[in-house]
């Protein structure tokens, strides 16, 4: 890691072009390095001194920005797509791609997003030298032989694959396949692939290791101890209502128990996780009828209603999120306060993922679970101990 927290430092101003995108970077609101970019841009700037990368970085610390600044700092327009970065969610490739597009302002690269029903012809009729999108969609688009392929048009030197561990598990899932197909179909033997998430287990590691990677190239790697991924800003508590509540009313008594959180820490602003739509709906139904400004998110939703309720959460002064992990990974509310789980993640790599979306870049924030009965006590356990979390009980009071 350098010393120096500015962009200068690590971008060399070799033309009008790079001179441009400094200026977006300070525009964006960008005033200094964070540390996943101190550490990992001044190794991926050149890109003739590495092969492959794979990097990890607790949520909040910058790892897209790394990425996206060494696409727009190495490629330029070319009649091909030449940088692809491949995301799980429609939400987070949306974000992505408007960070993108805000940086790459001025600079001639055409950055296209490619997810849903959007073709990359509706977007813009020219070569993408980027494209943002989802693996199901870059597949239809960029990967078959039927409708309107551009896989001719591709010579990747930039293959990015943002929070790969959702991509590979230890089941050959579908999100695997779709990967592989990418990867045989789009990349060639010069072309950089770019791994990146906060949470690696040892077979991501490994897989990505064995599989993915260059073997006979110089490959940066830089991954973390389970116990350094967690963030310092953050404060966790429980709540543990095992004792005092009947198992037929679970539910329903972790609503109670929000409602008397709420007042309590005094927030402004909150995310609300759950593991099901309906239990999303139920929460929203009850928060509202308490006077409370919420919105409900969840993947059963159709695409325009999601792109709404994101657009409207993050431009308004509205209370609460209630999601399921939809937005789990990656999604930048810079202000959230808390955030609420009144059903632990059926992944427990998710519970560092969800309580990213508070505490970003460094700043503070609350994460607080609701449990209830042995096996939520057996699964909170297993999170203290892994991630070496000293969590708290929630103290009903001063707070």
């Amino acid at each position: 890691m350098i010393d120096s927290k500015d962009f200068e430092t690590v971008i060399d101003i070799r033309n009008d072009r790079d001179m441009q995108l400094l200026r977006n970077i300070y525009a964006y609101g960008w005033s200094e390095m964070s540390l996943a970019q101190q550490t990992m841009l001044p190794k991926l700037i050149d890109k003739d001194t590495y092969n492959d990368v794979s990097f990890q970085y607790p949520s909040g610390m910058g790892k897209s920005g790394v990425y996206i600044l060494t696409l727009l700092y190495n490629l330029s327009r070319n009649a091909c797509v030449s940088g692809l970065i491949i995301l799980p969610t429609r939400e987070l490739a949306n974000q992505v791609y408007t960070v993108s597009c805000a940086l790459a302002r001025n600079l001639q690269i055409n950055i296209c997003r490619c997810i849903g029903k959007e073709a990359l012809s509706d977007v813009n009729p020219d070569w993408p030298t980027i494209v943002v999108g989802t693996c199901g969609k870059v597949i239809d688009v960029l990967c078959k032989k039927g409708g309107k392929p551009i896989r001719q048009s591709c010579f990747l030197e930039y293959f990015v694959v943002d929070e790969v561990d959702n991509f590979i598990n230890d089941n050959h899932n579908k999100n695997l396949h779709d990967l592989e197909s990418i990867v045989k179909t789009l990349c060639n033997t010069d072309t950089h692939l770019i791994t990146v998430s906060a949470t690696f287990s040892n077979y991501v590691r490994d897989f990505i290791r064995s599989k993915m990677m260059n073997k006979d190239g110089k490959n940066i790697e830089m991954y973390l101890d389970d116990c350094e991924v967690t963030l310092n800003g953050i404060t966790q508590y429980y709540v543990d209502l095992t004792d005092i509540v009947t198992r037929q009313n679970v539910f329903n008594a972790k609503i109670e128990t929000l409602l008397d959180i709420i007042p309590i820490i005094g927030i402004a602003r909150g995310i609300i996780f759950v593991n099901h739509a309906g239990h999303a709906k139920q929460v929203f139904d009850v928060l509202t009828e308490e006077k409370y400004t919420c919105d409900v998110i969840y993947g059963k939703m159709n695409q325009e209603e999601r792109n709404a309720i994101m657009k409207k959460f993050a431009h308004s002064g509205t209370n609460f999120l209630i999601a399921t992990d939809l937005i789990a990974r990656g999604i930048d509310f810079k202000d959230i306060a808390c955030v609420i789980q009144l059903e632990l993640p059926v992944n427990m790599e998710d519970y560092i993922h969800r309580i990213g979306r508070s505490g970003r870049y460094g700043k503070v924030g609350k994460a607080i679970s609701i449990i209830c009965g042995e096996e939520e006590q057996h699964d909170l356990d297993i999170l203290k101990d892994k991630y070496e979390i000293t969590m708290k009980p929630f103290e009903f009071g001063e707070n």
